[in-house]
């Protein structure tokens, strides 16, 4: 992981403008065909901000705080994928919050929404 100095300076420059920046780090491959050795990549707007590969995680990065927004993981989830960091574990990795994925609509309902212009025209 990037240094702390490095991961402070990437989620300020994400919102220098003051607006948000939620960037989402995709979802793992399937597992069913044996042939897929491809592992879980997040996304690299979101490797840029968070510093790690989270499947299915969101990042919120508002106000100069990052927010980590993830699906905890069940007693059942570590039968079948192994053990997980806990969330505090993964928020002191990351230097961030860590909450539910569940908790995401509200976060981002409180903020005003934005798009970035076309970047072609015709």
């Amino acid at each position: 992981m990037d240094s702390t100095t490095t991961l402070t300076a990437r989620r300020r420059l994400l919102t220098g403008s003051g607006d948000a920046c939620l960037p989402p780090a995709g979802t793992a491959p399937a597992r069913n065909f044996a042939a897929n050795t491809y592992d879980f990549r997040a996304n690299s707007h979101f490797l840029y901000a968070a510093g790690a590969s989270v499947p299915g995680a969101y990042l919120l990065v508002h106000e100069g705080c990052a927010t980590l927004f993830t699906q905890f993981a069940t007693s059942e989830d570590a039968l079948w994928h192994g053990p997980s960091e806990s969330p505090a574990d993964l928020g002191a990795r990351l230097e961030c919050a860590v909450r539910p994925l569940e908790d995401l609509g509200e976060a981002v309902v409180k903020l005003t929404p934005r798009t970035l212009p076309p970047t072609r025209t015709r």
